[in-house]
């Protein structure tokens, strides 16, 4: 595997558990440790491929961009995009804020995500 296929396959892998991590955390809840724990690579590593990982935004719009050039989702302005599910996280985050004990955070995050992404499917 060459470097650039490595580097691919790096980014591809941080994205997938920074996924997973806001699914389960939260968008704001989630840390880098738990995306470090969760992808096992280095926080080094999660730093080289991300500079500005201390933004999720940027994340989200990586996320997005990367099924875009995949040709995964259809293309879309990945900006809008990413502020819409930052938005609907938002939300979801408030409600969870008012009703803990009620509101089930890790099962609606997750079903979120899920029909965001599906929604941006090219099949």
């Amino acid at each position: 595997m060459d470097k650039a296929e490595v580097a691919e396959e790096r980014r591809s892998q941080i994205l997938k558990a920074a996924l997973r991590c806001f699914a389960h955390h939260g968008y704001h809840q989630t840390t880098m440790d738990d995306i470090v724990e969760e992808s096992g690579l280095s926080k080094g590593t999660l730093y080289w491929y991300y500079e500005s990982f201390e933004e999720y935004d940027s994340l989200i719009s990586a996320i997005i961009q990367e099924g875009i050039s995949k040709g995964e989702f259809r293309g879309a302005n990945v900006h809008h995009l990413s502020s819409i599910l930052v938005a609907a996280y938002d939300g979801l985050l408030f409600q969870w804020m008012l009703n803990p004990e009620t509101f089930p955070w890790p099962e609606t995050a997750t079903t979120l995500i899920e029909t965001f992404l599906r929604s941006m499917t090219n099949k």
